[in-house]
C-alpha cells in the first residue's frame, strides 16, 4: 500500500510540472538590494549606502530535474562616521568601502507547480575586499588609511524568482553576498 501512494504521488505531481522559466541557455541578470549583514555600524556621526549586488546567472546544463547554472555577483556597500571635536574646529572622518567580487554556481530545480516561479539554491566563491580611509584636519592625529581585511571566502545561498512578465522577475535570496536578505528585480534574456 505505502508504495502504491508513493508511486500514485510521483505519477501525479510529474504530470503536473508546468515548463520552468529558468532553463538551458536562459540568462537573468539581478538587481538588488540587501538588507541586514554584518557590514553595519549604528549610532550618531554614522551613515551607510545601501547594499547593492548584481548577480548574472546562465543555464548550462540540465541534471537531473533541474538546469545548473554558472554566473557572477558583485557586491557593494559604503560606510562612513564623521565626528566634530568639542571646542575645536578638528574633525575627524572616516569611510569604509566593501566590494564583493563572486563566481557563482546554482541550481534550479524544476519541481514547482507555477511556471512563473523559479526556486534555486547555490554556492559562491568570492574575493570580499574592505578598503578603509580616515581623515582629520587635527595635525597631531595619526593616519591608518589602506585595505585590510580583504580574503576569499566560500558560502551558501537560497532564492526564488516570480516572472511577471516572460522576461521581468521579482527575485528575494538569503545567504551571504553584501547582505543576509536581498531583494529586487531579474531580467531574463
Amino acid at each position: 500500500m505505502k508504495k502504491l501512494i508513493i508511486l500514485a504521488t510521483l505519477i501525479i505531481s510529474f504530470g503536473l510540472v508546468k515548463a520552468q522559466p529558468f532553463d538551458v541557455g536562459t540568462n537573468v541578470l539581478g538587481l538588488g538590494v540587501g538588507l541586514g549583514g554584518h557590514y553595519a555600524a549604528w549610532g550618531n556621526g554614522y551613515s551607510s549606502t545601501p547594499a547593492l549586488g548584481v548577480s548574472f546567472d546562465h543555464g548550462f546544463k540540465q541534471v537531473g530535474p533541474g538546469i545548473i547554472g554558472i554566473g557572477g555577483y558583485f557586491g557593494y556597500k559604503g560606510m562612513s562616521y564623521h565626528y566634530n571635536y568639542a571646542f575645536s574646529n578638528y574633525y575627524y572622518d572616516e569611510k569604509w568601502t566593501y566590494l564583493i567580487f563572486g563566481l557563482r554556481g546554482t541550481y534550479h530545480y524544476n519541481f514547482d507547480l507555477d511556471d512563473k516561479l523559479d526556486l534555486y539554491g547555490g554556492l559562491m566563491l568570492s574575493y570580499n575586499n574592505l578598503s578603509y580611509k580616515e581623515t582629520s584636519n587635527n595635525p597631531f592625529y595619526i593616519h591608518n588609511n589602506g585595505t585590510y581585511s580583504s580574503y576569499l571566502d566560500f558560502s551558501l545561498f537560497v532564492g526564488g524568482s516570480y516572472y511577471f512578465t516572460d522576461n521581468i522577475a521579482g527575485f528575494m535570496e538569503l545567504g551571504y553576498g553584501i547582505a543576509y536578505w536581498t531583494v529586487g528585480i531579474d531580467f531574463k534574456f
